[in-house]
């Protein structure tokens, strides 16, 4: 069974983004080398993780694969820098930033989209619903939803999001 997600201030999206961008700036960033710096501030702070560490190493390598595809930074999990345009967003929000800001990086918008019409069927916002229910399963905040919230796969995003929530919650109760 998958952990309800309760959010925690050191494993949120924005916090999760500042620690691998100021990673890459003092040189090779990796997955892994993010998980430790988050051991040592968890270990600061006294307190412990809401998540199983694999599920954390898992929401680390998405967030490395969103801000590889926003162009903030290049290579892989294994081993990442910052690019220019990734300093450039460092300078602007050093605490880091929601996935959601992501999408005023066109060639981060043309992935959202493309990443959606892969899980599409008959509901064309069908695939707006599954990357919520996917992004509860990943840990993202339902804050973080990447549509326009003037639009249906807003709604749809959100609701894949929450009916993930239901679900987890149900089957919690087992």
């Amino acid at each position: 069974m998958e952990s309800v997600f309760v959010e925690h201030p050191l494993l949120n999206s924005p916090h999760l983004v500042g620690l691998i961008l100021r990673g890459a700036r003092s040189g090779e960033g990796s997955v892994d080398s993010g998980m430790a710096r988050l051991d040592a501030l968890l270990e600061r702070s006294d307190q412990s993780a809401s998540l199983p560490r694999e599920e954390i190493r898992e929401r680390f390598e998405r967030l490395v694969l969103h801000l590889s595809k926003a162009k903030l930074i290049e290579g892989s999990s294994e081993r990442y820098t910052l690019t220019d345009r990734g300093r450039a967003a460092l300078e602007k929000s050093p605490e880091g930033f929601a996935t959601a800001d992501l999408m005023v990086y066109p060639e981060y918008a043309v992935f959202v989209r493309e990443e959606g019409r892969s899980h599409a069927t008959s509901d064309p916002h069908a695939s707006a619903f599954d990357l919520g229910a996917d992004a509860f399963r990943m840990a993202i905040a339902q804050s973080e939803n990447p549509f326009p919230p003037d639009s249906a796969d807003h709604v749809a995003w959100a609701n894949g999001w929450s009916s993930a929530l239901g679900n987890a919650r149900e089957e919690s109760r087992r």
